[in-house]
């Protein structure tokens, strides 16, 4: 039978078991994968686990019965996927809105008339553009913007850095601040209503 092993380096660190194999097997219906874990055919560390474990670092994840025709899906879907096409130029653009970066994570500040995502109108947004940018499909953004909004986005390079942010947005631990501009002859008072 055939098995795949997998060696949990930082970008797994912290994830569940289930989220795991529900992001890796995603053609696979979620009681299949509820199954495998249940029956054995998925261990880690050589031993059955539970579906909420929490996956820690050189973990080595043996996996049955889930891959093979999953691998086979994710070859045909990657050979057809057309590569989008962006001048050097707007290319550079896109390096040039990068205001800060770290090991984990950069900030972008995003134009107005960008989309994050590619989508109805528009072959590429910000998240397309990074991802070849870094050659990683790991780069993921915290946080977004309407496609007429500019301003401050948080591009992740790692998952792990993605869930830690995420949950300090949740939790309101990331200060965030918004401008209008009006164009109006009227005098109006400013307002602040900001949580």
């Amino acid at each position: 039978m055939e098995k795949k092993e997998v060696i949990v380096d930082s970008e797994l660190e912290g994830m569940r078991l289930d989220r795991y194999l529900r992001k890796n097997f995603k053609d696979e219906p979620l009681s299949r994968i509820f199954g495998v874990i249940r029956t054995g055919d998925v261990k880690v560390n050589g031993k059955k686990s539970r579906e909420n474990y929490r996956l820690l670092l050189n973990d080595k994840i043996i996996i049955k019965n889930l891959f093979q025709n999953n691998l086979e899906q994710f070859e045909k879907i990657k050979n057809k996927a057309k590569k989008f096409e962006i001048s050097k130029n707007e290319f550079k653009k896109y390096q040039k809105m990068v205001v800060f970066e770290n090991e984990d994570f950069f900030i972008v500040n995003k134009k107005e008339k960008i989309p994050m995502h590619k989508g109805t109108g528009h072959k590429y947004g910000l998240s397309e553009v990074f991802k070849e940018i870094y050659k990683s499909e790991n780069i993921n953004f915290a946080n977004r913007l309407d496609f007429e909004t500019s301003g401050l986005v948080i591009g992740c390079k790692n998952l792990k850095f993605l869930r830690y942010i995420s949950q300090k947005i949740r939790d309101n631990e990331v200060y965030k601040k918004y401008f209008a501009i009006v164009h109006n002859k009227n005098k109006f008072k400013e307002k602040q209503n900001f949580n």
